[in-house]
């Protein structure tokens, strides 16, 4: 099983729905769901995204997270 490491523009992109990279990160996570690839990232990454998504300069149409 190959391992590979999930960045912020991964997380992003299948958030957002952002094209034409959304595709690439929905089979990233398909493969990771069914154990054909071990997908991992980090605490900092995590902290990255988090930002994104408390982001005051996004449209309110494009995601509703509660933190």
């Amino acid at each position: 099983m190959d391992k590979v490491l999930i960045d912020t523009d991964v997380i992003l992109d299948f958030f957002f729905d952002r094209k034409p990279f959304a595709k690439f990160a929905v089979e990233i996570f398909n493969q990771c769901e069914e154990k054909t690839l071990h997908g991992f990232t980090t605490p900092f990454i995590i902290c990255n995204v988090e930002s994104a998504l408390k982001s005051p300069f996004l449209p309110k149409s494009s995601l509703s997270v509660n933190f």
